[in-house]
């Protein structure tokens, strides 16, 4: 089932058979890992026409390149070392979908996952006052920040729109 992934075609290298073990073995880690990234991106992957199982296969990427470039001399953990890579193939998936930059994506992730903290703190959205005492910046930093965000997500093709295609 996975076999495009271990025997990956074109120009990413094969994985040796200790990778390849190693990926097989932490393969349900890695989809657990796609799953929580989509559920924390989930109004970005949905208007990135990205489903689950998209992000899941990037994440499964992540570990293969993981798995090719850990070093297992150093005593550092596969799962540490691979955890940034996994979900951040994921994220890199969606941020490509994109007009954006790292720096302005990043912002504007940040001002939302402070939206969904205060929403679930104080049971409402939080104001633009809060959001910035919160994130230690200016209200209007928050304001553009929250216009990026509004873009992104308004210049990204929906799953209607790849249909009518």
């Amino acid at each position: 089932m996975y076999d495009n992934f271990l025997h990956p075609a074109g120009p990413r290298p094969t994985l040796s058979d200790e990778q390849r073990s190693l990926v097989c073995s932490k393969i349900p880690w890695a989809l657990h890992v796609g799953t929580k990234t989509a559920l924390r991106m989930k109004q970005v992957a949905r208007s990135a026409a990205h489903d689950l199982e998209d992000l899941q296969a990037e994440a499964l990427l992540g570990l293969c390149e993981s798995a090719r470039r850990f070093d297992p001399t150093t005593g550092t953990a596969f799962e540490a070392f691979a955890q940034r890579r996994v979900s951040g193939a994921a994220i890199d998936a969606l941020r490509a979908a994109t007009p954006f930059g790292r720096k302005s994506w990043d912002e504007a992730c940040e001002l939302e996952t402070s939206r969904e903290q205060q929403m679930q703190r104080r049971g409402r959205e939080g104001t633009d006052v809060e959001l910035a005492r919160d994130l230690g910046i200016q209200e209007r930093d928050v304001e553009r920040a929250g216009s990026t965000w509004h873009r992104a997500l308004t210049a990204l093709p929906t799953a209607d729109s790849d249909e009518e295609e």
